[in-house]
């Protein structure tokens, strides 16, 4: 999808950027929710990074792995929250994780997910739950 497209596109309900750097889950995340949402997907956290500052008023919602490569997908969405505090963003991990330990995000989903289920959670999330 071109970022173009990604900022106009008024036939579905939102913006959402998904990041991780297993393009098998990615993909299959993607496919999930496209067609629900507009879909953007990274695999690099620069990448991804990059593309959010230049866009943040088109994005409502960020998926992030926790675990990309040398990188953390919380770390990313604290640099993120702390400057666009108006995009909600959740972790996702197939790891075990200390929910509490997470302060920028507003929501953390354990993989592996059904595409109900991760419908489910975006839109309990972008409610505040």
């Amino acid at each position: 999808m071109f970022q173009e497209d990604f900022r106009t596109s008024e036939f579905k309900s939102m913006n959402i950027v998904i990041i991780d750097d297993n393009i098998d889950i990615l993909e299959m995340t993607r496919f999930m929710l496209e067609s629900t949402y507009n879909c953007l997907c990274f695999e690099s956290y620069q990448c991804a990074l990059n593309f959010i500052i230049l866009n943040a008023r088109h994005v409502d919602f960020i998926l992030c792995d926790n675990y990309l490569g040398e990188q953390r997908g919380e770390k990313l969405l604290e640099t993120i929250k702390t400057r666009f505090p108006h995009i909600k963003a959740a972790i996702m991990t197939a790891g075990i994780e200390d929910e509490s330990s997470f302060k920028h995000i507003d929501g953390f989903i354990q993989k592996p997910f059904m595409e109900e289920g991760i419908k489910n959670f975006i839109q309990e999330t972008m409610k505040g739950r």
